[in-house]
């Protein structure tokens, strides 16, 4: 894929305590790995982190990838106003 950093899909993963949330956590790394998107910190973002926060707020697509019906991936992009 040619997109350059700037312009790539952001890629934000559950890394919680389930086997899904694990492999939604895995195939956020392959995303990254392969060039498809570049992946960031969803906690970062949950810890108002103000460099994180800037980057998912950048307006670039993103893919949350959640591990279960909790949604805590959405739910945490929301709390900065990102969904």
């Amino acid at each position: 894929m040619s997109h350059s950093y700037e312009t790539k899909p952001l890629v934000y993963a559950c890394s919680g305590c389930s086997n899904v949330a694990q492999l939604a956590n895995d195939l956020a790394v392959v995303m990254d790995r392969e060039g498809l998107a570049e992946m960031s910190c969803i906690a970062g973002v949950g810890g108002k982190v103000k460099q994180l926060v800037k980057v998912a707020q950048s307006g670039r697509p993103i893919l949350a990838v959640d591990g279960c019906p909790l949604n805590c991936v959405k739910q945490t992009l929301a709390t900065v106003d990102v969904v």
